[in-house]
Parts: structure tokens; sequence; C-alpha cells
């Protein structure tokens, strides 16, 4: 991952937001309950707020490695939800 992830835009956390895509479609959330950089309380707190189909595994920050068949099965849910639309 370290290799292929590029640094963040300043312009992310400075543009203001106009329309957030949660307020209208569905959303899906993966909440890693050992994050040490989201805390789990807070990923709990935006899944809610975005009445997300939210799973939880028991994983660092880095979900999408240690824990690959779970993340595919929440991205498949989603598409087939979208495909259905």
């Amino acid at each position: 991952m370290a290799t292929v992830q590029k640094p963040g835009n300043v312009v992310h956390f400075t543009d203001p937001t106009t329309a957030v895509a949660w307020k209208t479609l569905p959303s899906w959330y993966l909440i890693s309950t050992l994050d040490r950089m989201i805390p789990p309380s807070l990923q709990k707190m935006f899944a809610s707020r975005m009445k997300a189909t939210t799973i939880s595994v028991p994983s660092s920050h880095a979900s999408i490695v240690s824990h690959p068949f779970q993340v595919f099965e929440l991205i498949q849910a989603a598409a087939e939800v979208g495909a259905n639309k």
C-alpha cells in the first residue's frame, strides 16, 4: 500500500462541500474495531449518521489487507443494490 498510496490534497479539508451523496444514496461502512487512526466510536457515529449498512471487523486501519474477504462481501453487497436500481 505504501508504494501506491498518494498524499492527500489540502483542498479536501478546505473546500466547502455543496452536497454529500450519503444523504440521498444508500451507503455501506466497514468499521475497523482496532483502528488507532480513526477511533471505532467515531466510525460508528459516521455510519449511523449515514444510515449505512455496516459490518465490523477486528482490524487495524488496514482492514482491506487483513480482511479482504469481508471487504469484498461489503463491496459486492453495495454493487448488487446499485445494479438493481
